[in-house]
């Protein structure tokens, strides 16, 4: 398992001999955008839930108690070890006793809520599960270590949980490619783009409106969509093949190109529209729900001189003014 960060040292241990070693198992539950974490009212901040693993216990038996324990969940499954960060702090108690704390992290999946069976000082904390992101867990957390003064033998947890927190919004963001609906369509039925098959390498995008374009003309289709994606990658904007062989229609750009920073411009939050000349004799329809493009996403390379640093300011065709 990946070690995830520097250790973290309590104040006042760091010439100090350790005494006692520690081991903790801890689980990361996602879901969309949030986390599943354990928040305290008392001490208003965000834990992954989990904690001390017992003498008889393996790194999985704990995982599955302490799950069951702080958030009712008693089916935890697909876990995959996430990577570990070791702290030496003092103990909670008020002995001078040092220890070498490690904290391993899984990232798992849950089902089948219960109640929680929290120990005595976690009742006392007043612990509850709850969705939050990862941006929001990270602002309460340095908020609390700022606004509060962390009892001895406890100030290394929020630090450990921040460095966690972080990795994952490192890793969520290498990986962020999404569709969206845009605000002004979000009562419009608009289904996200999907692939047909598990090899298709592009997302079909359907009308978010009806049309009918007369010959000779240019329309614009609205999508109702905006995409997010990561740096250096572009959304290619394709027409399907039916609309040049059934309905005399194609796309008038040849090719669509959506750049990273079109999404949520203040001018039209990113809306992908896509335009369709006809270029034969009878009006084509297209339906609403139709599938009228296709995209791909794509790498893109820059040169070794390159310094662009302009910022878009605008929306549809806007780059290039």
């Amino acid at each position: 398992m990946r070690k995830l960060s520097d250790i973290i040292i309590e104040e006042g241990t760091e010439d100090l001999v350790i005494d006692k070693t520690r081991t903790t198992i801890r689980a990361i539950i996602c879901k969309n955008d949030k986390l599943l974490m354990v928040y305290s009212p008392t001490f208003k901040d965000y834990t992954f839930p989990g904690g001390g693993m017992k003498k008889d216990e393996d790194h999985i038996t704990a995982l599955k108690r302490e799950v069951k324990e702080e958030i009712g969940a008693s089916e935890v499954f697909n876990i995959k070890p996430y990577g570990y960060i070791e702290e030496k702090r003092y103990g909670i108690s008020n002995r001078p006793t040092v220890y070498l704390q490690t904290s391993y992290y899984y990232v798992v999946e849950v089902s089948n809520f219960g109640e929680q069976d929290l120990a005595d000082r976690e009742k006392e904390h007043g612990v509850e599960p709850v969705w939050v992101s990862i941006d929001e867990a990270i602002h309460i957390n340095q908020l609390s270590i700022s606004k509060l003064n962390q009892k001895r033998g406890m100030k290394t947890v929020l630090p450990r949980e921040i460095k966690v927190l972080e990795s994952l919004k490192k890793i969520r963001g290498q990986y962020m490619r999404k569709f969206e609906v845009v605000t002004t369509f979000k009562d419009k039925s608009i289904n996200l783009p999907k692939r047909a098959t598990k090899y298709s390498a592009g997302y079909d995008i359907e009308s978010a409106d009806a049309y009918v374009i007369k010959p000779g003309t240019i329309q614009l289709i609205d999508t109702g969509l905006k995409v997010d994606m990561l740096e250096n990658e572009a959304l290619m904007i394709y027409p399907r093949s039916s609309l040049g062989i059934k309905k005399g229609l194609i796309m008038s750009n040849a090719v669509g190109i959506i750049d990273k920073d079109y999404y949520n411009n203040p001018n039209n939050e990113g809306h992908i529209m896509i335009p369709l000349f006809n270029f034969g004799q009878q009006d084509a329809i297209i339906q609403k729900g139709e599938r009228v493009a296709q995209g791909v996403f794509q790498k893109y390379l820059i040169t070794s001189d390159d310094e662009s640093s302009n910022e878009r300011t605008g929306g549809f065709g806007s780059s290039g003014q």
